[in-house]
């Protein structure tokens, strides 16, 4: 199941970079005209945004490599990619105010629907993977727990000291003195 969080982390980083050059590079005319941006005044914020989106990149390409991350990053990265989704969903529904106003309303909703989908997807694995580590690493205290019993002795058999003491007690005398506890 870890392999396809981190494709789906793949993807991830696919998106945001795209989106993220796109945004940087926002300022250009060129840029503009070439995929139909509406110009971000100030065109800082838009290069903000660009660099923000280019950070998520990275951090999702991080994730999808270092196996450690995977899960983490997969459930942040997840959640900001169906926000996303839902984000661009609702602009195209309400105002008709579209992502990509070059594809016309229905391409956007599908790609507001394909955001929805790829970020619900990576949070819902990334907690699925880690339900399945943590599982395993309960198994596996188990066993070593397990391995680590001394052989005879468990939760349904008599320790062998108990029944040593037992046996003694019963062998001496009834008038013989006991000696005192301490414990």
């Amino acid at each position: 199941m870890k392999p396809l969080l981190r494709a789906v982390l793949i993807v991830d980083t696919g998106l945001y970079l795209s989106s993220g050059a796109a945004l940087l590079l926002s300022p250009l005319p060129g840029v503009q005209r070439a995929l139909q941006l509406a110009a971000i005044e100030p065109a800082m914020v838009g290069q903000m945004l660009g660099l923000a989106l280019l950070g998520l990149a990275w951090l999702s390409l991080r994730g999808a490599l270092d196996g450690a991350m995977t899960v983490g990053v997969a459930k942040i990265v997840g959640h900001v990619t169906w926000l996303a989704g839902a984000l661009v969903l609702a602009w195209a529904i309400g105002p008709h105010a579209l992502w990509l106003p070059a594809l016309g309303i229905v391409p956007n909703l599908l790609v507001g629907g394909l955001l929805v989908v790829v970020g619900l997807g990576g949070a819902r694995f990334a907690g699925a993977v880690r339900r399945r580590e943590i599982g395993k690493a309960a198994q596996a205290a188990a066993d070593t727990a397990k391995r680590k019993q001394p052989v005879g002795v468990g939760p349904d058999t008599v320790s062998t000291a108990s029944h040593v003491e037992t046996v003694e007690a019963a062998a001496q005398p009834a008038s013989a003195p006991r000696p005192p506890f301490h414990g």
